[in-house]
């Protein structure tokens, strides 16, 4: 892939069963990582948070920032909870965020604050006017009259991700970003189902985890929903439906992002994310490499690179999700559990 495209979040933390810590970690990847995204430090985000985020490693999350720096890779401060509480509407969580804004920009070279709170992207493009402010994710922001509407919030979208897949709109948003001086941004692994009807109640909940970490929450342990949809044989083949891209198929849209981000659980999966995206390759299972990460439920059988079919991409890539009126992912998935079956029974 290009060089210095990819962004990838930050973990606390050692890698288990080596002295290895993140910003140690990263830095065989300098050649292609341009920046890491974290949260800020005992606030709620859109991404599952690490041990750091209650703030009691704070000091280390700041001493890796410094490191970060020192290898030219540029911060992205993720500030996308789906749900703030009523300290969205207080005067005080405004000022919160600006000083924690201020505290990261003097640990590294601050380059974008992602949110999906539009009240917050435009107090942040005032206070911070050479902040790059990046609508997330989480927004699900997937077509060209959604980025019309939200522009005059934000100066850059991270594509939808159920839809990356999708070369002709992946095509009409990069025309538009042009056109208007905006940015665009892939997640390339995201587990995401297409058109998960659990999403907004997944993300509502992660903004609600320290009330679910204190205790007595009938959250607690539960599994998420699309987890539970997949459990049900019907439902198994839509996770060839969502839009992942897996990693020989990176070069292929590439030239239509401004960056690449890769989601991860822990700083073990990141490290396999990015040996498996900078080269291309990946011999296992490539659910595996998805956040959600679905590889190992039961019933669900391995998706193996080299057992997809070679018009895999162009045929899910221009198929438009005409899911009702095409078998073609279920006979993909069909051969996934023969394949499976017969190597169980060897």
């Amino acid at each position: 892939m290009a060089s210095r495209k990819l962004s990838v979040g930050y973990h606390a933390g050692e890698y288990e069963g080596l002295d290895c810590s993140w910003s140690r970690g990263v830095s065989g990847y300098r050649g292609f990582v341009s920046e890491v995204f974290f949260p800020l430090p005992g606030m709620v985000s859109g991404v599952r948070q690490s041990d750091f985020a209650d703030g009691g490693n704070a000091s280390r999350f700041y001493r890796d920032l410094s490191r970060l720096r020192a290898m030219d890779i540029d911060g992205v401060l993720l500030l996308d909870a789906a749900c703030f509480g009523g300290d969205v509407v207080s005067e005080s969580f405004f000022r919160t965020v600006e000083r924690g804004v201020q505290a990261v920009k003097e640990a590294i070279h601050l380059k974008a604050v992602v949110t999906m709170t539009p009240p917050l992207a435009e107090f942040l493009k005032k206070a911070f006017p050479k902040l790059e402010i990046r609508a997330s994710v989480n927004e699900r922001i997937g077509f060209v009259n959604q980025m019309e509407y939200a522009g005059r919030c934000y100066d850059g979208f991270y594509l939808r991700s159920d839809l990356c897949r999708d070369v002709r709109l992946v095509e009409k948003s990069r025309k538009w970003c042009d056109a208007h001086g905006k940015t665009l941004h892939l997640v390339a692994n995201s587990g995401c189902l297409y058109e998960c009807p659990f999403m907004l109640e997944h993300l509502n909940t992660m903004g609600h985890q320290a009330e679910i970490a204190a205790g007595g929450s009938a959250w607690s342990g539960r599994a998420m929903q699309c987890r539970e949809a997949l459990a049900e044989e019907a439902n198994r083949v839509k996770i060839l439906q969502g839009g992942w891209i897996r990693p020989r198929d990176l070069s292929r849209v590439e030239a239509f992002f401004d960056t690449i981000a890769l989601l991860s659980n822990d700083i073990q999966q990141a490290l396999k994310v990015l040996a498996a995206y900078t080269t291309g390759r990946w011999g296992g299972d490539l659910l595996e490499l998805l956040e959600p990460c679905h590889a190992g439920l039961e019933g669900m059988p391995p998706i193996r690179d080299d057992a997809l079919p070679d018009d895999w991409f162009e045929k899910t890539s221009t198929c438009g999700h005409a899911c009702a009126d095409c078998n073609y992912c279920e006979n993909v998935f069909q051969r996934m559990v023969a394949l499976a079956t017969a190597k169980g029974g060897e």
